[in-house]
């Protein structure tokens, strides 16, 4: 009797391991693989395309991924980013091209200025299939991943010094991306360039570590970059273009299945956010004239010598630096075709 006893009382406590055991493994599939995403900026076009790909995955894979997202660099700042990415400690990551270009020097040939006449023939020749296949590709070598790629808008230029006439730009120092093309952009109008990261752009206007800065409108209104100058240059001479990446050591990781509901989202968006960045950038120029700032364009003459000094800027950096040539040269003949 006491064997059966003790037999009965060893069969329950490994019956009660076992469902102790299954409880947890089922509890541990049932966690959702969590996404963080990136991004420098705030209630933008890179904001929005965080939210609207965080709805899209979270409902296509049935709750399986979980999109944390984080503007206003809340992950670091770019270079911390990006680093991230490589090391699969950030998952994903949006910013414009411009900032990768340490990761490969060609992902500057999608900022060259002069390329495109208006935002629509910009964005159809990023859908090109070559240029997209280019584009995505670019960072593989150094585990990062392309998911997507968008116009996020045309750059204006804010100092504290207004810019009116062409002859303003001379002499000022200008923040820029970390990219030759933005370089050699302002210094062909006769500026410093000045690279650095978004997140220390304001402390260094506040201190005149820079006399201005390089930017999209929606960078200048929700940063509330009026408390610091009043005007804003608008020249349209190029095309900002932001990049969706993504680790791809963690994107091997997953399951076949939520790999195409991480890529395929990513792309069945972007008409959507191209309409949405076009609107908003509108909205944005609309709201810094509300906020008591001032936009200032250019006149014929001097648009005209801008947009000549300007157009030579992609010839001259990639006789510079040759590897660039090849996707110059392709950007620039989907750009023809449109």
């Amino acid at each position: 009797m006491r064997f059966r006893t003790t037999l009965a009382a060893c069969i329950r406590r490994v019956g009660a391991a076992l469902a102790f055991s299954l409880a947890s493994a089922m509890a541990v599939q049932a966690q959702p693989i969590v996404m963080k995403i990136g991004t420098a900026t705030v209630n933008d076009a890179q904001h929005e395309w965080m939210k609207m790909y965080k709805e899209r995955v979270e409902k296509a894979s049935n709750g399986k991924i979980k999109v944390d997202i984080y503007p206003a660099s809340q992950l670091g700042s770019i270079p911390r980013m990006i680093e991230g990415l490589q090391l699969g400690t950030v998952e994903g990551f949006v910013s414009p091209t411009d900032f990768f270009v340490g990761v490969d020097p060609r992902f500057a040939v999608y900022g060259i200025p002069a390329m495109f006449n208006d935002r629509a023939q910009a964005i159809t020749a990023l859908q090109d299939s070559g240029v997209r296949q280019a584009l995505m590709s670019l960072g593989e070598s150094r585990s990062i991943k392309g998911l997507s790629a968008f116009v996020l808008g045309t750059p204006a230029y804010l100092a504290r010094k207004p810019i009116r006439v062409l002859q303003d730009f001379k002499g000022q120092k200008l923040r820029i991306n970390a990219s030759e093309v933005e370089r050699a952009s302002v210094q062909a109008l006769g500026a410093a360039a000045t690279p650095m990261p978004l997140s220390e752009v304001i402390p260094a206007l506040q201190t005149g570590v820079i006399d201005g800065t390089r930017s999209v409108p929606a960078v200048y209104v929700t940063l509330k970059y009026n408390d610091l100058a009043k005007a804003m240059t608008v020249t349209e001479d190029s095309y900002l273009v932001s990049y969706v990446a993504v680790s791809a050591a963690w994107l091997s990781a997953l399951s076949p299945d939520l790999q195409r509901i991480v890529v395929d989202s990513a792309r069945a968006m972007e008409p959507e956010i191209q309409t949405w960045a076009a609107a908003y950038e509108d909205k944005m120029v609309a709201q810094w004239k509300t906020d008591g700032g001032e936009i200032i364009r250019l006149s014929a003459a001097d648009q005209a010598e801008l947009m000549k000094r300007m157009g030579g800027v992609g010839e001259k950096v990639v006789k510079e630096r040759v590897a660039l040539k090849p996707l110059y040269d392709q950007l620039l003949g989907a750009a023809k075709r449109k």
